[in-house]
């Protein structure tokens, strides 16, 4: 049996779908630092206004996380156990005899393969929903499960109904946790690390700014008279209509893409500060539907809101949780007598009623919200925000300034996101065409995120030389690019062929900032060097420091395979798949096992898992071809040797077995088609032409 290519050139991590983690520089000066205990932040603030405070709390917003043990229970768990089968996976939810909160998957192909993680939080108040977040090697993470109030049952979390849902490591990133939670330090060089413990729900200072000063000056005695301004606190209701409203819109806004101003980070918010000079809420033109968070910019397309006197805080008091008799009470305090509504009804009914549709929201399932969008007719009205959605960009934030050269930038930089984040391929040539305008117009701030998103455009283009020089314009990166940015010069090395170089580039950014993602990198690149020593002293640093993680011990399996250790390389692949049943570099190296064991009929079931989980895994088509050549299978070999040609470039000995199997079958023309592609790439190599000029 001749040792798979698939194993030895193609890096593990391409059947992974995971990226480096990225870091968080310097806060911006002036910014609100997140406290260094976010438990204890407001209680000063609770001193003197206690019902406000007590008032505040109750709400959702001052709900909005709470670790499991301070969360009265709410869910059941009598029905739930979800099965997702489009991925290949069954979820369960159960509290165990210590009232501790996990959830569990099991493989829906193999039932054994089970892996369970605590739910450490609870993010949302329960009014709607509850989901819940868990550690994962010292990763914030969001489970798969949320408990729908309304519907008093279990069902799969926002985003995990897709065939390549995240399982149990959807990372909670600086992002997520500004809009659900209070500030807490993000931890340099993870994409969801935070220092522990989290804030406990949204406080004061999300809205008031840091009340220190505040404080210090009232026990001080030195405060202003009672009723005048006070400038040692921010108080939103003495602002004009667009700053109270961006006070909202921080996290009552929702865009598609989010794209920070230059010097800012998500763990860093001042409030005194206009919303406008801190992040860009980006929706693309023709569409502007209605979701969970789209309150902000859904109230500006209603007629009301050409009031000045119509804010966020004219229908809802932040600190307590409206009725339907202050709804009504705040539409009557425009809509008085002199401007009666015409139904008879409207002298009891709620007004929102008639004028606020209320339904579910296009982004978050079993759910119901009330449409800030005010018409006369809601169900029969045309909703201008609900068209088709263009390739032009719109700032939602209230009073924000597109037209200069950081807006510019900004949008370049949406442009680009919604093309590597959002999967829209139309995006890609307007991103590349924007960053080349805004690098060549000049110097800026944060012209550094261009040359980054640029890079990473030409990298997907294969251009990696003109990538490299991209990067290395980068200078000092901002937040969103500072832990990435080397992994994304050492891949480019990679494709040029240049692995010393990305080991170098990797190891003086792991001293920098260690990340395990990093560390994996190495351990493959000096197995591909064949430095096989140094490699397996890298991986079991890693092993040794990570609980869930398997990527370590698969890669650590392929260093044994290399070294013809089968029994080591099926420990280890029989370790990494404890840890996660269904991890695709791990199940490539125990199929190769199986197959190198004359096993093949062991080896299918473990690629049928892997291409279920990842159709574009082109490593396993590859192998499973062999499988099914070694079952007597010879249709099923081909289709997934084609299947493996179009995911990308095949070795030449591969293209060879492909089409001599081709012409086993009279499949003339499938063999001429996978040797001219074979060609293109190897033109020198005499075996290739020669089977290529027998079935001209």
């Amino acid at each position: 049996m001749r040792i798979c290519w698939f194993l030895l050139i193609i890096p593990l991590a391409a059947c992974t779908g995971r990226e480096p983690p990225p870091a968080a520089p310097a806060p911006a000066p002036g910014a609100t630092p997140p406290p260094a205990d976010p438990a204890a932040a407001n209680t000063t603030c609770e001193d003197c206004h206690p019902e406000e405070a007590a008032r505040f709390r109750a709400t959702g917003m001052g709900r909005s996380l709470a670790p499991v043990a301070d969360a009265p229970a709410i869910e059941r768990f009598d029905a739930a156990t979800v099965d997702h089968p489009t991925s290949g996976f069954r979820y369960r939810a159960l509290r165990d005899a210590e009232g501790r909160l996990w959830q569990e998957e099991q493989l829906l192909a193999d039932p054994t393969r089970v892996r369970r993680i605590e739910a450490r939080w609870i993010l949302g108040s329960g009014n709607h929903a509850r989901t819940y977040l868990g550690l994962l090697d010292g990763s914030l993470v969001e489970l798969p499960l949320t408990w729908y109030s309304r519907r008093g049952a279990w069902d799969l979390s926002p985003g995990y109904d897709r065939p390549d849902q995240w399982r149990l490591e959807r990372p909670i990133t600086p992002p997520c946790l500004f809009c659900h939670n209070g500030l807490t330090p993000a931890l340099p060089g993870t994409q969801a690390g935070y220092a522990l413990p989290l804030a406990a729900g949204i406080g004061c200072d999300r809205c008031h700014g840091d009340g220190t000063a505040h404080a210090a000056a009232r026990q001080a005695g030195t405060g202003p008279a009672p009723g005048a301004p006070d400038p040692s606190i921010f108080n939103p209701g003495r602002e004009p209509a667009d700053r109270q409203l961006q006070v909202c819109q921080q996290c009552h806004l929702q865009g598609e893409v989010a794209v920070l101003h230059a010097g800012q980070r998500w763990d860093r918010y001042d409030p005194r500060a206009p919303l406008a000079s801190f992040v860009a809420q980006f929706r693309r033109g023709g569409s502007a539907r209605f979701t969970v968070a789209s309150h902000g910019h859904r109230l500006r397309l209603s007629a009301c809101a050409q009031d000045p006197r119509l804010t966020c805080t004219t229908c809802h008091n932040p600190h307590e949780d409206a009725t339907p008799a202050t709804h009504r009470a705040a539409c009557l305090s425009c809509h008085t007598a002199t401007r009666p509504c015409p139904d008879p009804a409207a002298a009891t009914e709620s007004c929102a009623g008639c004028h606020m549709a209320a339904g579910g929201p296009a982004d978050v399932p079993h759910v119901r919200f009330t449409d800030h969008f005010i018409r006369r007719r809601p169900t029969a009205d045309a909703d201008p925000g609900a068209g088709v959605p263009t390739t032009a960009l719109v700032d939602l934030v209230a009073g924000a300034d597109e037209g200069g050269p950081g807006g510019r930038l900004r949008a370049a930089l949406a442009q680009s996101q919604l093309w590597l984040q959002k999967r829209l391929a139309d995006h890609l040539p307007i991103a590349q065409a924007a960053l080349e305008a805004v690098i060549a117009a000049g110097p800026q701030p944060d012209l550094g995120s261009a040359h980054a998103a640029l890079g990473r455009i030409y990298a997907f283009q294969g251009r990696h030389a003109e990538a490299l020089a991209a990067f290395a314009r980068v200078g000092t990166p901002g937040f969103e690019d500072a832990a990435r940015l080397p992994d994304d010069v050492a891949a480019s090395q990679v494709a040029l062929g240049r692995l010393p170089a990305a080991l170098a580039t990797l190891e003086a950014a792991d001293r920098q900032q260690p990340t395990v993602a990093r560390q994996v990198e190495r351990g493959r690149l000096l197995r591909r060097l064949g430095r096989l020593p140094e490699a397996r002293a890298v991986l079991e640093k890693v092993i040794e420091s990570t609980t869930y993680d398997p990527s370590a011990l698969a890669e650590l399996a392929g260093v044994a395979f290399q070294q013809g250790d089968a029994a080591e390389a099926s420990r280890h692949v029989a370790a990494a798949l404890a840890r996660d049943g269904a991890y695709p570099p791990a199940l490539l190296v125990a199929a190769q096992l199986e197959l190198r064991a004359g096993r093949p009929g062991a080896a299918r079931p473990l690629l049928d898992v892997l291409v279920q989980r990842d159709p574009r895994a082109q490593p396993a088509f590859g192998l499973r071809a062999q499988v099914h050549e070694a079952l007597g299978q010879p249709a099923a070999a081909l289709a997934d040797y084609e299947q493996a040609s179009r995911l990308g470039p095949t070795p030449p000995d591969v293209a060879l077995s492909a089409a001599r199997l081709a012409l086993t079958l009279g499949r003339r023309d499938v063999a001429r088609g996978l040797l001219d592609a074979a060609l293109a790439r190897s033109p020198g190599d005499a075996r290739l032409r020669a089977l290529r000029d027998e079935v001209r």
